[in-house]
């Protein structure tokens, strides 16, 4: 029964993991041509900034040129956000709209307060009773959702992100250190209209962000899958292997087998017990990651989502978009090369790594023909029958699945 669970689990279009694909140069180009915030995984960010300069570091990896526009001590007269002059009391850090951004420090989202239009502030309240509000922001979180340093918690509603720190007391916290202010830069002054051509880059890079992000994903579900199955194989395989090797002793003494027999039975105990051992130590695969790494898929989800907005907004099809990048190759001799050369070598990879999995498909195949042989005889378990059975069925759904996803393109 396990083993037909495990088997379906693992061969599901869910958690198989198709040929992960780096973004390629048109992706990067139209970005860096448009300005566009590039995407990070926030899997694995667990460090909290450790002053102004870092948290401009964090944001700086999804948009490069972020920097302080307000510092700390700046004086403002009344607003449609301060019914009162008095000083800032924290750091504007300017990025584009639509930009994501992220938290600086670890910690639950305790308030998510309405600022004006589609602004907002987002408060997150720290392990030591600390707290950070970022402003004029449109949040991606919930309030009681607990968020990491580096991972994405919303987007840029005007120009930039007001962050503002406060102690377990409620006193305002200067966390400036090296942080310097700079002159705002003019695309911060001024919110030019995105053109047709940036809305169309704008929707081909959310696509490609949230295929790559349910690859990453996928990716680390197999994995952990596969060990799960693997570690579930040893834990039935030791004690049917300890079992044997008892009734190995009675029947050597009996002469209906060999010691010979018995010693390769009990080097077969000893060999799963010592992989059995390392395999539960090497366990490494965090539930944190998965869940991180789940949270980037809804993240990019919800860009492009976004994106596909801004599009039907100006009357503009995916069908353009393609159209769009096909002009921009032609356009762009470099660029082409440099399509063409991705595209050469993914063909290449991609056939060495199927003539790879065709090869050990057909190994497991002439194995599984000899198992069932050895079976009808007597000579081998049902465990290592099923176990060579289960080994082919995985490659063929490998081989399958692989042969319908590598058809690397210039902009899937």
């Amino acid at each position: 029964m396990f083993k037909r669970v495990a088997l379906a689990l693992l061969l599901s279009p869910f958690v198989y993991a198709k040929p992960l694909k780096p973004a390629p140069a048109v992706v990067k180009t139209l970005s860096s041509r448009y300005k566009l915030p590039t995407p990070v995984s926030s899997a694995g960010m667990t460090t909290g900034a450790r002053d102004l300069a870092d948290y401009v570091a964090l944001q700086q990896r999804f948009f490069p040129g972020a920097v302080v526009t307000a510092g700390f001590y700046d004086w403002r007269t009344t607003s449609r956000y301060r019914g009162h002059a008095g000083l800032h009391l924290g750091y504007d850090v300017a990025m584009p709209y639509g930009c994501q951004f992220s938290a600086g420090w670890a910690g639950t989202v305790t308030s998510i307060v309405l600022w004006s239009g589609e602004e907002y502030g987002i408060t997150v309240q720290h392990p030591d009773g600390s707290s950070v509000t970022y402003g004029h922001v449109s949040p991606k979180v919930t309030i009681g959702q607990r968020v990491l340093p580096g991972e994405p918690i919303g987007t840029i509603a005007y120009n930039h992100v007001d962050v503002k720190m406060r102690d377990a007391n409620g006193n305002y916290v200067d966390f400036g250190g090296n942080g310097r202010v700079l002159p705002a830069p003019q695309w911060a002054v001024e919110q030019p209209v995105a053109s047709r051509e940036m809305v169309m880059a704008n929707w081909l890079l959310a696509q490609n962000t949230l295929e790559m992000a349910e690859e990453q994903y996928r990716n680390e579900k197999l994995e952990s899958e596969k060990r799960r199955i693997q570690l579930q194989a040893l834990r039935q395989k030791v004690p049917a292997l300890k079992e044997s090797q008892e009734m190995m002793a009675e029947y050597v003494e009996q002469g209906l087998v060999s010691r010979l027999t018995s010693e390769e039975n009990h080097d077969e105990l000893e060999n799963a017990k010592k992989e059995l051992a390392r395999m539960e130590k090497a366990r490494t695969t965090s539930p944190e990651r998965v869940k991180q790494l789940q949270k980037d898929v809804d993240v990019a989800r919800n860009r492009l989502n976004e994106a596909k907005k801004m599009a039907g907004e100006r009357g503009i099809s995916w069908k353009q978009v393609q159209a769009f990048v096909q002009a921009t190759i032609a356009n762009d001799r470099a660029l082409s090369k440099n399509v063409q050369a991705y595209k050469k070598n993914a063909l290449t990879k991609n056939s060495a790594k199927l003539a790879s999995l065709e090869q050990e498909l057909s190994k497991a195949t002439d194995t599984l023909k000899t198992y069932e042989e050895l079976f009808e005889m007597g000579g081998i378990s049902r465990n290592e029958l099923d176990e060579a059975r289960t080994k082919k069925q995985i490659l063929q759904a490998q081989v399958k699945a692989f042969k319908g996803s590598a058809n690397p393109t210039g902009h899937d």
